[in-house]
């Protein structure tokens, strides 16, 4: 009867399921974590059918933003409406796009909030499309202006 020698290296099954492990536990890093900088678009998007009752669907997304004057966006299927100018501080904020269904139409709202202390800034838009049909909607900031 032979034995089998083993090298000592773990077999590739286990090395594949280390490293998903890994990924999963690991804080957040990179675009997930990283601060918004003047070069960089961040954005919170979702996409499917819209909801069919006032029950809101959302997406929300904490992010780190360092000082300076951003560009934010709320873009719909419906249309898209924006502020050029909005002068945040340095910090924490979550970040949270929402659509619901209205009496014919639907609306859409985004909301960045500080987690210290701070303003709560808010967009809402209303909009008609076929809500038959899948779409994409969400928020979009960009920092033009670093503090």
């Amino acid at each position: 009867m032979s034995r089998r020698r083993s090298s000592g290296l773990p077999t590739l099954p286990a090395l594949v399921l280390s490293l998903l492990l890994s990924l999963l536990l690991t804080p957040a890093v990179g675009p997930f974590a990283a601060s918004a900088s003047a070069t960089e678009h961040e954005f919170l998007n979702d996409y499917g059918l819209l909801p069919q009752s006032p029950q809101p669907k959302c997406a929300d997304r904490r992010l780190h933003l360092d000082a300076g004057t951003y560009a934010w966006t709320l873009d719909t299927p419906g249309g898209s409406i924006g502020r050029d100018a909005v002068e945040l501080e340095s910090g924490w904020y979550r970040w949270t796009v929402c659509v619901w269904r209205r009496v014919g139409t639907f609306n859409q709202t985004v909301e960045l909030r500080p987690e210290n202390p701070g303003a709560l800034l808010t967009m809402e838009y209303p909009f008609a499309v076929d809500s038959a049909l899948a779409y994409t909607w969400g928020s979009m900031l960009y920092c033009w202006k670093p503090a």
